[in-house]
């Protein structure tokens, strides 16, 4: 909610307000004489007139105003009668009458008009935030003519529809942002992730266009035939709700790709050494001997060395820092000693010179299971197995 800035106190009534004073009411205009006259129920049945209407932008309240008749043409216009009560007291009441309309308050633009003059008055533009709004009664209303009305089925369904629209055009075209951002960073790199974005982004874009056609299939039939509206919204839920998914999983591939990129891997390295670092520092700041020291160099020696671009190889030294994060974990207290470290840096510099992952075990199966065939079939903690269990998680 906000309200416009105070007009010079030499202005009079401005170009729109006359405009809407000569055309009289109607469903875009609301007069108002008394300020105590405007609710919730007022505010979002004109918000949620707005939002039936992609057409429509704004629904104008004009408050201290009266209907008049002219006595030549019998046309109807309106005739500020101003705010006895001043105009800040009109402004708060509004502003607190707007905050009761739910689920979020609409949006009210308030303007001072006539402010020199004996007779101000406001001017209100509403807008709709998420409709369909309801006031604090739970009425879903809307404007016909210069009464009120609730909403249909149908145009509860429409409304629906269309916010849920908006939305996830706005969540993807932020999806595509970040795609694009992501695809730039490893364009060099097409070769290696093209199968990925055939399975993860293609065919589910293939999907998403399907499941929006759905949607939209589902809220026409429920335009055609008001009896099932209940049931084409709930299906149009779920088919809205599938789009939904469907972002979520475009964007966690998204974040994939970019968490893989040479210069996302770097940065990891980088917070990863300076994890392993702090961790070290915690563990032996209280040590001053000269062993201690030694241990000290020889590690930030080892962590303050040049981070390769190579992508592989970063992705091994992560898990070669985690797997010693984890190994510290699992020490008592989760503090690793000196002799632990001096041991764990020394197995990682020998890494380090010659960087490989760690060959898989290999149980001998063989003679498991020749010495006890049914043990091995039967017992599911056999090392049968459980080699067995690997493979279907491999």
């Amino acid at each position: 909610m906000t309200k416009a800035p105070e007009p010079s106190r030499h202005q009079e009534v401005s170009s729109t307000a006359r405009r809407i004073l000569a055309l009289g009411e109607s469903g875009r205009y609301e007069f108002k004489r008394d300020v105590n006259v405007v609710t919730p129920k007022l505010l979002a049945a004109l918000a949620n007139w707005v939002a039936l209407d992609p057409a429509r932008e704004v629904a104008y309240l004009l408050v201290g105003v009266e209907e008049a008749e002219d006595g030549d043409t019998g046309l109807v216009y309106g005739q500020p009668f101003g705010l006895p009560n001043g105009l800040d007291k009109g402004v708060a009441r509004i502003q607190d009458m707007a905050s009761k309309t739910r689920p979020i308050p609409v949006e009210v633009f308030i303007v001072e008009e006539g402010v020199s003059t004996t007779t101000p008055f406001l001017r209100i533009e509403i807008r709709p935030t998420m409709p369909p709004h309801f006031d604090d009664e739970g009425r879903r209303q809307t404007r016909q003519g210069r009464s009120t009305r609730a909403l249909t089925d149908d145009e509860l369904l429409r409304i629906y529809l269309d916010r849920e629209a908006g939305s996830f055009a706005t969540r993807f075209r932020q999806t595509t942002t970040e795609l694009q951002s992501a695809v730039g960073v490893v364009g060099n790199q097409v070769d290696q992730i093209a199968e990925g974005i055939e399975k993860n982004i293609a065919q589910p874009i293939q999907n998403l266009t399907a499941t929006t056609q759905e949607a939209a299939h589902a809220a026409s039939s429920a335009a055609d035939a008001a009896d099932s509206a209940t049931s084409a919204a709930d299906t149009a839920a779920y088919e809205v709700e599938h789009v939904q998914r469907l972002v979520r999983d475009l964007q966690e591939m998204v974040e994939t790709l970019h968490d893989d990129s040479p210069r996302s891997l770097a940065h990891r390295v980088i917070k990863r050494r300076r994890k392993v670092w702090w961790n070290f520092t915690v563990d032996t700041f209280e040590h001053t001997s000269v062993r201690a020291t030694r241990l000290a160099d020889r590690l930030r020696q080892l962590l303050a060395s040049d981070v390769s671009l190579d992508s592989a190889r970063n992705i091994w030294e992560l898990a070669v820092w985690q797997d010693l994060l984890d190994d510290r974990k699992s020490q008592r207290g989760e503090r690793g000693t000196q002799k632990w470290w001096e041991a764990a840096i020394k197995e990682v510099v020998s890494f380090m010179e010659s960087p490989a992952y760690a060959a898989p075990d290999l149980p001998d199966l063989r003679a498991a299971i020749q010495a006890d065939i049914d043990a091995e079939i039967d017992d599911p903690d056999s090392a049968t197995n459980q080699f067995r269990a690997q493979l279907d998680r491999d």
